[in-house]
């Protein structure tokens, strides 16, 4: 946790205060602070109303009022602070039954602003302990929100936690209700989980629950789902996993795979271009023109993904990196010959695809050291290979 980023959620706890109601600090970001991680964000819970809060802080984003939660800017920096959610039933509005309603007790934890932790349900202990534990009654917190099934294998996959037998019980009930769940919210947690350092561990745990048949493109067969469980490394983003289990099984298309999860069109990109390069070293093994199409931040999930499909091979970031480092080019940019050029050279005829064409296959020749990178020697070149202009 930064200083600054502590300091001003106790001066917003302080503001709140004299506005004569309580907050605390909770959640994920007291877990962490235990756990010595980092911490990016921190969600803050009060007693005070929506519409005081807003009377409070001059910046307020309301972003979810509907859950009593909306965003402070604080000195450049967002904090989400939600009313205390309460019992319906006994229509009870405090901190403890806050933390009671939430998923495990390692985040039902709250920090008031001299630090000290208030832990109704034994959260601490669990920490300390490894374990993820549902709050209270196991089986109601994740009925609440199946999509909690998949936060919790994606805990586990991040920390390692061991999964408590009565919350794991309860996982295999309600893990048929995550296709109720949107999938961006599915999206996100199933992402996080595959890129854990721990992701053998939770991969073992959605095989006890047969949860991957409840999920977009893994219900559809077996053999995916027996792949999936088997991974014991993680994947580096999403991109690279759906390139794998395209190679795995390609009756399924990539676009298939990004649509039914709805993710973007950079992630169908980059798992489009990462399963081509793939492919090409199958055919070719590592060669200049390969590294050369290799985007920077993409040779890790390159190299994972050849170690993952061909275990034999054993090729290193360092094979990789010492190839692109003695490319005669690292991108187009450095070609000795431009688009203008070319169209100098053929003056009158019309603009197309053909230059771009013409430009790639320049590319190839001189990064395959088939052709010096010369802007004499690339322009006889291509009067010897003349164009195709249609």
């Amino acid at each position: 946790m930064t200083d600054s980023l502590f300091v001003h959620a106790i001066e917003i706890i302080e503001a709140i205060e004299q506005a004569g109601y309580e907050a605390y600090i909770v959640g994920g970001s007291v877990r962490d602070y235990l756990l010595q991680r980092p911490i990016d964000d921190i969600d803050i819970a009060t007693n005070a109303s929506i519409e005081v809060i807003q009377s409070i802080f001059p910046a307020v984003i309301p972003v979810g009022l509907e859950f009593g939660t909306v965003i402070v800017r604080y000195k450049q920096t967002s904090y989400e602070v939600t009313t205390y959610r309460n019992n319906e039933k006994e229509q009870i509005q405090n901190l403890r039954t806050d933390l009671r309603l939430r998923d495990f007790t390692m985040n039902a934890l709250a920090m008031d602003k001299q630090l000290h932790i208030i832990d109704y349900f034994g959260g601490r202990r669990d920490i300390e302990n490894k374990v993820i534990r549902a709050v209270s009654d196991p089986y109601a917190r994740l009925r609440e929100d199946p999509l909690r099934v998949l936060r919790s294998l994606r805990f586990c996959s991040e920390l390692g936690f061991t999964i408590d037998k009565k919350t794991l019980l309860a996982m295999k009930e309600v893990v048929k209700y995550i296709p109720s769940v949107a999938i961006e919210r599915i999206s996100h947690e199933f992402s996080r989980m595959i890129q854990g350092p721990y992701v053998q561990k939770s991969m073992d745990y959605i095989d006890q629950i047969d949860g991957l048949q409840f999920l977009p493109i893994f219900r559809q067969t077996d053999l995916l789902r027996r792949q999936c469980v088997r991974i014991v490394e993680p994947f580096t983003h999403f991109s690279e996993a759906i390139a794998y289990f395209h190679y795995i099984y390609d009756k399924i298309t990539i676009v298939q795979w990004t649509n039914a999860w709805r993710l973007s069109n950079d992630t169908k990109k980059r798992a489009l271009h990462l399963y081509e390069l793939v492919k090409r070293y199958e055919r070719n093994g590592i060669d200049r023109w390969l590294v050369y199409r290799l985007r920077r931040d993409d040779i890790h999930s390159f190299v994972s993904l050849v170690n993952r499909i061909f275990p034999q091979h054993e090729v290193s970031r360092d094979a990789v990196d010492k190839i692109h480092s003695n490319l005669p080019l690292q991108s187009r940019e450095d070609l000795r010959i431009s688009g203008k050029d070319i169209i100098a050279q053929f003056p009158n005829v019309k603009r197309g695809r053909w230059i771009n064409d013409l430009l790639t296959q320049i590319e190839y020749h001189v990064v395959m050291n088939k052709l010096k990178n010369d802007k004499k020697a690339i322009k006889e070149w291509i009067i010897c290979h003349p164009p195709d202009k249609n």
